[in-house]
């Protein structure tokens, strides 16, 4: 099996400050009943989590055009869908639904490297540097500093731009708000200029499904 569970309960609480990240503890967030292969990887994703966010596509990361990093796949609320031609994040951004990013790495990196790529495709896409700023906290509260081959992670997007971020070795997670970087991290995936090709033209397929 390529995902660990992960148990906990979400810890509630009163409105909290923009950017000010809460401690959660870990939530049982996958559903073991079926799963899908992304074929550049071998990576199994299952097809809904918990929660009930259902798999709409996957696809590889690569470095350099060759070298495989990691396989990511995105999960919506099922009933949401696209009309051919329409664009997906601004489709997302209109119906504010739920989703999810989820990573599983093919190589072994150590976590600030891993959080530095994210960071330079951000920044171009950030205009409001303090939540970048938060959310590269979330990334370094969150991961740990080794991360082998295999290692999974997920990073779930509510609407009003919660950020939540889940580890499976350490059985927990965090949460920021961070609007700007909500929408930079999906147009990261679905975007014209998207880090992975492969996962965006999954995961458009899947959204029209």
């Amino acid at each position: 099996m390529a995902f660990r569970q992960l148990f906990s309960r979400v810890v509630t609480s009163q409105r909290a400050p923009l950017f000010a990240a809460s401690a959660l503890t870990a939530t049982s967030w996958m559903s073991w009943a079926e799963s899908r292969k992304e074929t550049n990887t071998g990576v199994e994703f299952e097809t809904a989590t918990t929660q009930g966010l259902q798999l709409r596509g996957c696809g590889c990361r690569y470095k350099y055009g060759f070298a495989k990093v990691y396989a990511v796949a995105l999960y919506t609320e099922p009933e949401f869908k696209i009309l051919d031609g329409q664009d997906a994040l601004e489709a997302m951004s209109q119906s504010g639904v739920k989703n999810e990013l989820q990573f599983t790495l093919v190589r072994a990196l150590d976590s600030q490297t891993f959080i530095k790529a994210l960071e330079e495709q951000l920044l171009p896409r950030v205009s409001d540097k303090a939540q970048a700023d938060a959310f590269v906290k979330l990334c370094d509260a969150t991961l740990p500093k080794a991360l082998p081959n295999g290692h999974h992670t997920a990073i779930r997007f509510e609407d009003g731009g919660r950020i939540i971020m889940f580890n499976a070795e350490k059985g927990t997670s965090e949460a920021v708000f961070a609007p700007q970087v909500a929408s930079a991290m999906l147009d990261i995936y679905l975007g014209k200029d998207t880090v992975s090709p492969s996962a965006r033209d999954e995961i458009y397929k899947g959204l029209l499904a």
